[in-house]
C-alpha cells in the first residue's frame, strides 16, 4: 500500500507499507515465468535486490526489462539503480523523479541515462500529461490525451502499459508514445488506481480519434 499526500504546489510526500512485498528477500525468482514472458516490467519491491536479480535473470534468457522507480523507496540506492537500469530496455519516470535519479548516477542530462543500457526513456510530465521519449536515434515529444481528469492515481501505470504493448505489437516509439497517453486517459476518468481499463479496440479507436493516426 502506498499513500501519497500531496500540496497545492505539487510537492508530495509517500508512505510505504510493504505488506507481504516484505517476502521479496526469502522468494524465489519466477525464473520459469520470465522465461516465458516478452517484457518483465519491474517497480517498487520489498528488496531490491530481488528486482535486481529480476533483471539480471531477465537479460540472460533475452527478456527485454522495463523499469519504473517511481514511489521505490530503493531508489535512494545508487547501485540498485544502477544495476537495474544497465539491465533496462525501457525506462520510464516522471520529470519530477528525473533530477534525484541522475543526481544518484552522478549524471547530468538523459542522454548519459541512454548510456547505462536503456535503449528508450520516457519522461512523463506530471503537469501536463505530455511525455518525451528518447532513445539514441530520436526524441519524439507526445501531447497529453486527458479529456476529463476523475482521479490521476495510476496514469503513469497506464502509460507504461499503453506503450509496452505498442511495442509488442511492433509500432515506432511515437505511436507508443501515443497508445501510453491514450491509456493513461482511461485511468484518470475513473476513481481507483486501474479501474477503467480499456481493451485494444477502445485502446485503438480513442488513440487514433486523439491523434489521427492508423493503426
Amino acid at each position: 500500500r502506498i499513500l501519497i499526500f500531496s500540496d497545492a504546489e505539487g510537492d508530495q510526500i509517500t508512505f510505504f507499507y510493504f505488506g507481504a512485498e516484505k517476502y521479496f528477500e526469502k522468494m524465489e525468482l519466477p525464473i520459469n515465468l520470465i522465461k516465458e514472458s516478452k517484457i518483465v516490467h519491474i517497480s517498487s519491491s520489498g528488496d531490491y535486490r530481488f528486482n535486481v536479480k529480476c533483471a539480471k535473470v531477465a537479460r540472460e534468457n533475452n527478456v527485454l526489462v522495463s523499469f519504473d522507480p517511481g514511489n521505490d523507496p530503493f531508489a535512494e540506492i545508487p547501485e540498485y539503480l544502477k544495476g537495474v537500469i544497465s539491465r533496462t530496455s525501457f525506462l520510464f519516470m516522471n520529470n519530477v523523479e528525473l533530477p534525484g535519479i541522475l543526481r544518484r548516477l552522478e549524471l547530468s542530462e538523459v542522454d548519459e541515462l541512454l548510456d547505462l543500457g536503456p535503449r528508450v526513456v520516457a519522461i512523463i510530465n506530471k503537469k501536463n500529461r505530455s511525455s518525451t521519449v528518447y532513445s539514441k536515434n530520436t526524441t519524439e515529444k507526445i501531447p497529453s490525451a486527458l479529456r476529463k481528469v476523475r482521479a490521476p492515481t495510476g496514469a503513469s501505470d497506464g502509460y507504461i502499459a499503453g506503450f509496452l504493448t505498442g511495442y509488442v505489437k511492433g509500432y515506432d516509439l511515437k505511436i507508443n508514445g501515443m497508445l501510453g497517453a491514450t491509456e493513461a486517459s482511461f485511468i484518470v476518468e475513473k476513481l481507483g488506481c486501474q479501474t477503467n481499463l480499456p481493451g485494444w479496440n477502445q485502446l485503438s479507436t480513442r488513440c487514433k480519434s486523439i491523434f489521427n493516426v492508423s493503426l
